[in-house]
């Protein structure tokens, strides 16, 4: 009887996390002043501009993702028509730099510190932990710096920097080989058959 092996195929990412949406509502509902929700952005991941003429803005980046731990792996049952998968999850440390910028006096300034104050009580952990966010947790927030410097308009724009300490799981699913009936050419009675091995 001779057997292929069979290698589990068919990635996909699974990961339940939203990280940026989680980050993005954070920021609009604790900077204070407020902010624009369209004032808000992820700035290095889409290419996108400072707004033009605009200097009272929320620029946020990733800027590093570590690994902790080892991947757990676990089986996802087979469903209707589909084969069943084998889940590899991780749990990933992101660090995200939030700047803040205004051409108003200490906006910039309180929208920072607002953030970190929040961050760093029992109210921020909490928000993150929310179900629609997906396993996305808040470990800790620097405390802001002040990066103030001239910008387009050649003035002095105030910037003040702090970076999140966030984790998020990421899950990768591949199929998991399986069969639904074996074919048996032989059956064989060791006692009869191989009476010599024993």
């Amino acid at each position: 009887m001779s057997q292929d092996i069979a290698f589990p195929v068919s990635p996909a990412l699974a990961s339940p996390g939203k990280l940026k949406d989680a980050i993005y509502d954070f920021i609009c509902a604790y900077a204070l002043p407020a902010l624009l929700p369209e004032n808000v952005f992820w700035a290095n991941q889409n290419r996108q501009a400072l707004p033009a003429g605009l200097e009272d803005f929320c620029s946020l980046y990733i800027v590093s993702q570590s690994r902790h731990g080892t991947s757990v792996e676990y089986l996802i049952p087979s469903m209707d028509s589909y084969p069943d998968r084998v889940a590899i999850a991780s749990l990933f440390e992101y660090l995200v730099q939030i700047d803040f910028y205004s051409n108003s006096l200490n906006y910039a300034r309180n929208r920072a510190m607002t953030i970190a104050n929040v961050g760093r009580s029992s109210i921020g952990p909490q928000f993150f932990n929310q179900e629609k966010y997906g396993g996305c947790s808040l470990l800790y927030t620097d405390d802001p710096r002040d990066m103030t410097g001239v910008m387009d308009s050649q003035q002095y724009v105030q910037r003040f920097m702090l970076q999140l300490r966030c984790t998020m799981p990421e899950i990768t699913t591949v199929e998991l080989p399986g069969f639904d009936f074996a074919e048996m050419n032989r059956v064989e009675n060791v006692e009869v058959h191989h009476k010599y091995l024993i």
